[in-house]
């Protein structure tokens, strides 16, 4: 269960256009738009809908979508969608704002009025970006919206499950085969446009299912969506790139979203920002084809010594096999062997002191590198199981 913590009211309106991915930080679509690539971005934006943080000024030259976390798949009243509301705060609260403010569809900062389903409409953009630009390099961002809450989805393919009892648990399968098969089209776009071998694709959720919704599951993984056990964290993370990255292969070392950005830019052998620390790593000597001229051998070492959470409160990290968890407001430890315990039910903190505190000090180490976090959290999360 959340709630919103008792010490904090819920930002006003002038706060919450001063939150945003800040200025300072470089993205992708910026780099690639100074080497003269078309940038575009379909969907769910969320970094910050103030003056400054909006799309069209962070490197994408065309926009469609939303800047809040969430807004309508479609008119609920249209009889060719179906509905599945929950009990659960935040979903109330959702489906009150509806398509207003910041969940209102924009076409780059024109606000428009969209009837066909959200999923639909992201995929048919980016067929015809891609048809569009097939001449020339391009750099298209798709941050779906499906599965996140409302729970909406076409009668078609709600269709599809008709040995689903739950009906949450129907729509929310409905929404997620139709994200699949949107997924699918632009991938035929791309064989069909010729530009498979010329184009990476990466394919990953940004978290594990949002279990207060009741329509998820991650087993065996513990935990989800807004917690640091694997079920929140360990999400699905694919690649691919035709005649470099071979078909098939597959990466057992833990690798980040972080990584996206250091690999794309070394692939155009472009070297990082120097003025700034970057967690990424470059994955193309663990994923490319062996044979491949770029690479000899994959290398011994795995991509990330370590890979680190903080969230208030909750910390985490990860070595190897061994995570480490921490709850500073209880001060309780937790160590897991994730390769014999994926479930995370033995904790060994006090059966494996060493290991505890030599990960507990690279956690502390990284913390002290990095800055505050800028807004607070402004929510309480409690997990029972």
């Amino acid at each position: 269960n959340w709630q919103v913590a008792p010490q904090f009211s819920f930002p006003d309106s002038d706060q919450m256009n001063d939150q945003g991915l800040p200025a300072s930080e470089i993205t992708l679509a910026e780099v690639l738009t100074q080497l003269g690539y078309k940038t575009a971005l379909y969907g769910k934006w969320h970094l910050g809908y103030g003056a400054g943080f909006h799309p069209n000024q962070r490197g994408f030259q065309d926009f469609y979508g939303f800047t809040e976390a969430y807004s309508l798949f479609a008119d609920s009243t249209d009889p060719g969608i179906v509905n599945a509301m929950t009990d659960e705060f935040s979903d109330r609260h959702i489906w009150e704002n509806a398509r207003k403010g910041a969940c209102a569809i924009m076409h780059n900062t024109t606000e428009v009025e969209e009837k066909e389903y959200l999923t639909h409409v992201f995929a048919n953009k980016a067929k015809s970006f891609i048809r569009q630009n097939k001449e020339q390099p391009f750099f298209l961002y798709l941050p779906f919206n499906a599965p996140h809450t409302p729970f909406q989805a076409p009668k078609a393919y709600y269709d599809m499950f008709p040995n689903e009892p739950n009906h949450t648990h129907r729509v929310y399968k409905a929404m997620i085969k139709c994200l699949d098969d949107a997924v699918g089209e632009i991938m035929q776009e791309l064989r069909k446009q010729g530009l498979e071998e010329e184009t990476m694709v990466w394919f990953s959720s940004d978290n594990g299912a949002a279990l207060y919704t009741l329509s998820g599951d991650n087993a065996p993984l513990k935990g989800g969506k807004l917690s640091q056990w694997e079920g929140g964290i360990q999400v699905p993370f694919m690649m691919q790139w035709k005649g470099k990255v071979a078909p098939g292969s597959h990466l057992e070392q833990p690798v980040s979203l972080t990584d996206v950005m250091v690999t794309s830019l070394a692939a155009l052998d472009l070297p990082l920002p120097q003025d700034r620390v970057f967690d990424g790593v470059n994955l193309l000597p663990y994923v490319l084809a062996p044979d491949s001229a770029a690479v000899s051998a994959q290398p011994s070492e795995p991509p990330h010594a370590a890979l680190f959470w903080k969230s208030a409160f909750n910390q985490a990290m990860r070595s190897g096999n061994f995570k480490w968890m921490f709850d500073a407001s209880t001060g309780t430890v937790q160590l897991y062997d994730l390769e014999a315990d994926m479930g995370e039910t033995e904790n060994l903190a006090g059966d494996l002191p060493e290991v505890q505190e030599r990960l507990k000090t690279m956690y502390q180490n990284w913390q002290n590198q990095i800055p505050e976090a800028m807004w607070p959290g402004i929510m309480n999360h409690r997990f029972e199981y």
